[in-house]
């Protein structure tokens, strides 16, 4: 699908605007393909009333982030996809990484090399929870020259123990409030965070009538050919992880 859509977008490869109906269907097209393409551990939904406004969260499987559960909230203009009309990604709250803004949360993709120029026939939403995760198992970051969060870098280079502390305590307040409704952001305008009432992506307890689907997430039907493994795929997939 998004091979065919690729190559629509290449034939019509301009800087001038698509009409907002193909910007739309275009949308529709990225949303398909995100269904199973979508990087490990990334999960999105749009709103029920705004389908360009996407709610998402990472798990964090590995490396210095790992077991963090970080809400971000995923904004496409009405005029995405055009030339350098990026998504504007914000966590919520903010989480300590030198390439996000400690106030707002805010992750600029323009910041990294590759993403200078925003290109309609290369770059999608998939390219860009993609960079998202690749934000959390950077090693270094003197290809920034600047950076949203400099307190962070400069305690990265200078104390490693620190700056590991600093990320094992984000980790940790982020598996605390797992439970706690979304909220919006509004460190911008220096008032409180209020609840999201538009998230469509909720966390609960499990309940007892969760079981069956936990079973059915986790194992195949009970009718699965011979040569199929009998490990859940879902672990299998996070052991490749």
């Amino acid at each position: 699908v998004m091979a065919e859509f690729q190559g629509r977008a290449d034939e019509n490869s301009t800087k001038e605007s698509h009409p907002q109906h193909m910007k739309d269907f275009m949308l529709a097209i990225e949303f398909k393909y995100l269904m199973k393409n979508a990087p490990g551990g990334v999960y999105l939904m749009p709103e029920f009333e705004n389908i360009r406004r996407l709610h998402g969260v990472i798990f964090l499987r590995r490396g210095l982030y790992r077991d963090g559960i970080f809400r971000f909230v995923m904004e496409l203009p009405l005029a995405y996809n055009d030339h350098n009309t990026y998504p504007e990604i914000v966590f919520t709250p903010p989480v300590f990484n030198p390439l996000i803004d400690p106030n707002s949360g805010k992750l600029s993709l323009d910041i990294d090399e590759s993403l200078k120029e925003w290109q309609p026939d290369k770059h999608f939403i998939v390219t860009a929870i993609t960079y998202l995760k690749k934000v959390f198992y950077m090693k270094s970051f003197e290809n920034y020259p600047l950076v949203p969060n400099e307190e962070a870098r400069k305690l990265f280079e200078a104390d490693k123990d620190a700056y590991f502390q600093r990320i094992r305590q984000c980790v940790d307040e982020s598996l605390e409030r797992r439970l706690n409704p979304p909220v919006v952001s509004l460190a911008a305008s220096n008032q409180e965070n209020q609840v999201d009432s538009n998230c469509s992506l909720v966390f609960s307890e499990p309940q007892p009538e969760h079981l069956e689907i936990i079973k059915r997430i986790f194992y195949r039907s009970d009718h699965r050919s011979d040569h199929e493994s009998s490990e859940p795929p879902a672990l299998d997939t996070v052991e490749k992880i």
